[in-house]
């Protein structure tokens, strides 16, 4: 059997006329193709609304030829009067994260709804009003992970084969894709977007020696020249368009080591941060892991950082009344003593992703967040919540991977049904992932796809992709409303559970490894500190 290539005709109903209630009756979309395709996929587009078709949804026409034929049945009620995008493709790989741009086969086609008589119209979702009368509007950034540990603690300088292809495989994510979707951001004219990035200073080292000594082939000779380039940008409120955050130096998991160990972590991340790129680290930490702990508010302070990004659910299940999922949380049910802030009541199950619980689109918007020390002593700092779900999908590659308009619109209208929206502190949230693993690292996650994120944000009023920075200044959170959130990490450590078990194994049984090694070193480092 020939191998696809090419779309040869996408087949349209000549008149489709909506019922009486104001929506398309059902009808097919068919489409030929010039060889069998591994993923093909439709996508129809109308008044700020996206639906996706693909996998069971597609049935394969009989017939023995070479050409092959594709049927799609759009049941009825999807749609008001007026015309309809139509988006038909098909990817030459099966495998989606190992696609690239190029591996996309796409035509377009106009379809048009007529109305029936005395159709009622419809308002635009752009201009939903929420329950203060303001016009609903999403917020939204991105926030890239960069590093790489030392291999042999022992001996920093190690280099072998293995190390040679983990670091040459990664040329563009360490070198110019996040100037080339940033300047995308600014070609396409969105006045506050920005990208928010983490690079760990062992990553920085071993870049820096990789330009010096000529290793991965000499890839890496003057790696860090875009990026400084890129700096220097500012979004139209002077915050820069590219933010490197706050880290720490060795990407250590700050929860659980000591408040004078993150001071020190992040004063020497912010020094390899101005060497590299000419920037200041930013006062936004993002945490390694996003893993995150009430404690850790005092060192974070006394570190200059002034905003931590979490993980979303963190937030959810410190929520009195929280509708715990079960196993599909991946999680032990949350400790009701980190259970005290008030009860949320706009649960919203998220489609067409994985999503293993239920999210809060009223909790997805920075606020204070506050530790009480053994002294009695309150301590706040600005939580930006980035959100687990979305972001792991966002993490598959990006705009199309994830279907921007169909799941962040499920938020937007969670949110007007609600009518939960504060045009004080309207919703913002992170899509957050690594930034050089396949999907959310591969070229096409920065080049194509985000090409097609401006595109979108261009023509839906209902979204603006923004910085932290521009956020904050434009909306700042309430430090009268402190709230609290639970221990935890990401979803891709273990799901990143209160108990932090990626890090402590067995620590539910008799005896733990893991929790006996920290205890030593734990008790070294007091040894080490009282000298």
């Amino acid at each position: 059997m020939a191998d696809f290539s090419r779309i040869l005709s996408v087949n349209l109903p000549t008149d489709v006329v909506c019922d009486k209630s104001g929506k398309n009756h059902a009808f097919d979309i068919s489409f030929d193709a010039d060889g069998e395709i591994p993923f093909p996929q439709v996508i129809l587009r109308s008044q700020g609304r996206e639906h996706l078709f693909n996998n069971e949804a597609i049935r394969r026409a009989p017939g023995a030829g070479w050409m092959i034929t594709y049927v799609v049945n759009v049941p009825a009620g999807l749609f008001g009067p007026g015309q309809v995008e139509v988006q038909v493709e098909g990817c030459r790989k099966a495998d989606l994260s190992q696609a690239g741009g190029d591996d996309w086969i796409k035509e377009f086609r106009p379809l048009n709804l007529e109305a029936a008589a005395k159709p009622a119209r419809r308002k635009r979702p752009a201009r939903a009003k929420g329950a203060r009368g303001a016009t609903v509007k999403l917020y939204f950034g991105i926030h890239k992970h960069m590093h790489q540990p030392y291999y042999n603690a022992t001996d920093p300088l190690y280099w072998d084969g293995e190390k040679d292809g983990i670091f040459g495989s990664r040329g563009g994510n360490y070198t110019d894709f996040v100037p080339v979707a940033v300047r995308q951001y600014m070609g396409g004219g969105l006045p506050h977007a920005g990208l928010s990035t983490s690079w760990s200073g062992t990553l920085i080292e071993q870049l820096d020696r990789c330009g010096a000594d000529g290793l991965c082939g000499g890839r890496f000779g003057g790696w860090n020249q875009s990026l400084r380039g890129i700096a220097g940008e500012k979004t139209a409120l002077g915050h820069p368009r590219v933010t490197f955050t706050a880290f720490g130096f060795f990407h250590p998991l700050m929860s659980l080591i000591p408040h004078r160990n993150i001071v020190k972590q992040i004063q020497w991340h912010r020094a390899v941060i101005r060497n590299a790129f000419g920037a200041e680290a930013s006062n936004i930490l993002f945490p390694p892991e996003t893993a995150f702990h009430v404690r850790m508010i005092p060192a974070l302070l006394e570190a200059g950082v002034e905003a931590v990004i979490y993980d979303s659910i963190h937030r959810f299940r410190a929520c009195q009344d929280y509708p715990y999922a079960g196993i599909n949380e991946g999680m032990l049910p949350p400790n009701p003593a980190e259970q005290v802030n008030h009860p949320e009541d706009d649960w919203l199950q998220l489609h067409n992703i994985w999503a293993g619980s239920k999210i809060s689109p009223n909790l997805l918007r920075p606020e204070y967040v506050q530790y009480e020390d053994p002294d009695g002593a309150v301590h706040k700092i600005v939580a930006v919540p980035a959100e687990r779900y979305i972001g792991n999908e966002d993490a598959r590659g990006g705009f199309g991977a994830l279907q921007y308009p169909d799941v962040l619109g499920q938020v937007y209208d969670q949110i007007v049904a609600t009518g939960s929206f504060d045009p004080k502190h309207p919703p913002f949230f992170l899509l957050h992932s690594d930034g050089d693993n396949h999907g959310g690292g591969a070229d096409s996650y920065y080049h194509h796809n985000t090409g097609a994120l401006v595109e979108w944000l261009k023509g839906d009023e209902r979204f603006e992709l923004t910085s932290i920075g521009d956020y904050l200044e434009r909306f700042p959170p309430d430090p009268a409303q402190a709230v609290h959130i639970e221990p935890g990490s990401w979803a891709g450590a273990d799901n990143g559970d209160p108990q932090f078990m990626k890090w402590f194994s067995r620590y539910n049984e008799p005896y733990s490894p893991d929790l006996n090694s920290w205890a030593v070193l734990t008790a070294f480092q007091n040894v080490v500190h009282s000298l």
